[in-house]
């Protein structure tokens, strides 16, 4: 029998070994390959559809408090009563949003009976106060805290009684529109994935000219009232 030489034994067990390793690590190598393409397929199975609100929205409601001379209020009473917002903001990221602030205030009384009715019982009438600032404004949101500020449009509205000619009691409205800011801040509490209690405190201001049918009655009105309110918030 012939025998192989030192240097053609090493060859000779190289050659198998390399064999050897080839057809052992060729299934391993695959085997890997479709684990791995099975995973990626059963994350992108399981992996759950994200939902994206494109604005953030708070709507509430509160209660406010004028610290204006309300110069054409006819009682003293005038200076509080209920308000309502509205907060729609575009995130830009880090944090900070651009969006629209709208906020109203509403105060109603009684005023003097009008015309008597069928039954000779004079009819009640009210009157209302209305103010409110429509802003463009910028928010800083920072967890559950958020700030804001923004300028824009303010307005007034004030029923008024006067007498006519014949001596009846008649309602008319002075109003007017003017340049207005509003500042404000909150904070959060999450109840749901996107919807959060909000609680917050604005403070507006407007000012502008007061005028009826009857003309212009009253120069450079200024309103000032703070507004603590609670809300649904939709992030």
């Amino acid at each position: 029998m012939k025998r192989f030489g030192p240097t053609k034994s090493l060859m000779a067990f190289a050659l198998v070994t390399g064999v050897l390793c080839f057809v052992a690590g060729h299934p391993t190598a695959a085997s890997g390959q479709e684990n791995q393409d099975s995973l990626a397929a059963a994350d992108s199975l399981e992996a759950p559809v994200g939902f994206a609100v494109p604005v953030h929205v708070v709507l509430g409601f509160g209660y406010g408090l004028r610290n204006d001379e309300c110069i054409l209020c006819e009682s003293p009473d005038e200076d509080r009563s209920f308000s309502a917002h509205l907060s729609i903001v575009r995130p830009l990221g880090y944090g900070v949003g651009v969006g629209i602030d709208a906020s109203v205030w509403r105060k109603g009384r009684p005023g003097t009976p009008g015309a008597l009715d069928p039954e000779g019982v004079p009819e009640p009438t009210s009157l209302a106060n209305m103010l409110g600032n429509f802003s463009v404004s910028f928010s800083y949101d920072y967890w559950n805290l958020f700030v804001r500020a923004g300028a824009g449009m303010a307005f007034g509205s004030q029923d008024l009684e006067m007498e006519n000619q014949e001596g009846n009691v008649i309602i008319h409205t002075a109003s007017g529109w003017g340049p207005g800011y509003s500042v404000g801040g909150g904070v959060t509490l999450p109840v749901a994935s996107m919807v959060s209690l909000a609680f917050y405190a604005n403070y507006n201001v407007g000012q502008y000219d007061m005028v009826s049918p009857q003309g212009l009655t009253e120069r450079r009105v200024k309103h000032q009232y703070l507004e603590l309110g609670i809300g649904v918030a939709l992030r």
